[in-house]
């Protein structure tokens, strides 16, 4: 029996000095190039990888399509926004993919199976609340520009039903099934 294929699902390259942006984000202190990651894959036998776009260069992917030029077994995700980007004209736009209204930019969310009993749902989030509540989440939220926003209940369902219909556009594009 073979060993398993080894496959990193989340890797960054990044560059000293590139615009990020505001002070939200601290820049990285070195480069972080493809060469070096590939070494560190061949270093530990990793095959295949995803290279994800860093949240603070918005919709600059062109680092990234970059490194994906040099490494065509790695694939990548972008960040795009509600109308398609000059800066990378071959991506549609969220609006242009199907998906109405806002962008959302980060989720943090907890979910919980179904069936889960409703007093530890309660739990759980009131776990969360306290959790957040507390003077050092929320200067965290704050620094980052994360507010922090509950929705629980049927305003959360309807807003994942929403959310929902959206991706299934998306995904009706790619020729996914949602």
């Amino acid at each position: 029996m073979s060993a398993p294929e080894a496959i990193d699902c989340h890797a960054h390259v990044l560059a000293k000095g590139r615009k990020i942006t505001s002070d939200r984000h601290v820049p990285p202190g070195r480069d972080y190039t493809i060469d070096e990651l590939l070494q560190i894959f061949k270093e530990h036998g990793i095959s295949r990888g995803l290279l994800t776009a860093p949240s603070y260069y918005l919709t600059d992917n062109s680092l990234l399509l970059s490194a994906l030029a040099r490494a065509p077994f790695l694939r990548g995700t972008v960040l795009t926004t509600a109308e398609a980007s000059a800066a990378l004209p071959q991506a549609a736009g969220l609006k242009e993919m199907g998906v109405p209204g806002e962008e959302t930019p980060l989720w943090w969310i907890l979910l919980a199976p179904k069936g889960t009993p409703h007093a530890l749902v309660e739990k759980l989030v009131d776990t969360m609340e306290k959790g957040a509540g507390s003077a050092a989440m929320r200067q965290f939220l704050t620094e980052t520009g994360n507010p922090f926003v509950l929705f629980k209940g049927d305003e959360l369902k309807a807003r994942l039903g929403r959310k929902y219909e959206g991706l299934k556009a998306v995904a009706k594009s790619l020729n996914m099934s949602p």
